[in-house]
């Protein structure tokens, strides 16, 4: 069964406040599904595809080859606000979250719709 892909906008679902603390709570352990890996290479995103570690770990210093304290791709742009630079192809686990392992609710406690 295949994942139903959501839009490729630049905005986040509408519950969503933008605040960035999912991507600093959880952006160091996350991992690349094949999916993902193989849309950033048909994209050509060696941006992205730089900071994936073995086993498909995200996100990694390319130079290093250590983890990253949060995704990369992640800018603040005020106090409690926050966007996805690169939200149109983010991640499958970014883009699915929340999900039903996390009640729906976000890490700042906002609920979002089932999406099923």
């Amino acid at each position: 069964m295949g994942r139903r892909r959501r839009g490729t906008t630049a905005e986040p679902p509408p519950e969503c406040r933008g605040c960035g603390g999912c991507c600093e709570a959880f952006g160091h352990t996350l991992a690349a599904e094949e999916g993902d890996l193989a849309r950033w290479r048909r994209e050509e995103r060696w941006d992205l595809l730089a900071h994936v570690g073995e086993g498909g770990a995200l996100w990694v210093d390319p130079v290093t080859g250590g983890d990253l304290d949060r995704c990369p791709f992640l800018e603040r742009t005020g106090p409690g606000a926050a966007r996805c630079a690169i939200h149109a192809t983010k991640p499958d686990m970014c883009r699915d979250y929340p999900d039903s392992a996390h009640g729906f609710h976000c890490e700042r406690g906002v609920r979002f719709r089932d999406r099923g």
